[in-house]
């Protein structure tokens, strides 16, 4: 049975998921970003000093004045997210569990959907992957409109099976800005935490649940 997401969904509207640190990324957001100078959002001037970039200069306080200022603003980025949801068999728990139920395979599910909804909301690119029997998985970071209900339509198609593991994923996701696996930590939990401290130390935001 497809499992209906829209409860859920409904609960969380208005949650925001502001990330942890000033995000290094060039698409305008929500997220403060790290890259400043060129947005709307004017926060101070300051006096211009050699090597500036002369693009930044207020040139209308300048006419008026005869003194060279850049206009500072606060930038805001998107912070794309990747949510990692362990299916292998130790998920499946009760036995038989499907993406819609209350077990452990369909509450890993409904909050591979809630983070997803809420990062998609703050107008972030959400994708996933999914240790599957056969292979992982994979949709890529997207913003449009129909990204959620193919993550719905992915995880309501898995059945948690085998023993994939999720180190391997991880490791693949070098330069994502942020981060999610979902896990009951009983496969190769040491090696996916590993993983996922060499993805915090270049610069990744992870979440584990």
């Amino acid at each position: 049975m497809k499992p209906d997401y829209g409860a859920l969904l409904d609960s969380l509207r208005g949650v925001t998921w502001p990330a942890r640190k000033a995000a290094l990324a060039g698409t305008a957001g929500t997220h403060r970003s790290r890259l400043r100078g060129l947005s709307a959002e004017f926060t101070e001037y300051r006096p211009y000093r050699q090597g500036d970039d002369p693009r930044r200069l207020d040139w209308k306080l300048l006419a008026r004045t005869d003194r060279a200022y850049l206009r500072i603003t606060s930038d805001r980025a998107t912070l794309a997210t990747v949510i990692v949801v362990d299916a292998s068999a130790s998920m499946d728990f009760p036995a038989g569990g499907a993406a819609g139920d209350r077990g452990k395979w369909g509450q890993a599910c409904r909050l591979a959907m809630g983070l997803a909804a809420v990062a998609h909301a703050s107008g972030d690119p959400v994708g996933l992957r999914v240790t599957a029997s056969n292979g992982v998985i994979a949709l890529e970071p997207r913003t449009r409109r129909g990204v959620l209900a193919q993550i719905a339509r992915v995880l309501g198609s898995v059945p948690p099976l085998g023993s994939m593991a999720l180190a391997p994923v991880l490791a693949a996701l070098r330069g994502t800005p942020r981060v999610v696996f979902v896990s009951d930590f009983l496969g190769d939990a040491d090696d996916a935490l590993r993983r996922a401290r060499e993805l915090v130390a270049g610069g990744t935001e992870v979440h584990a649940v």
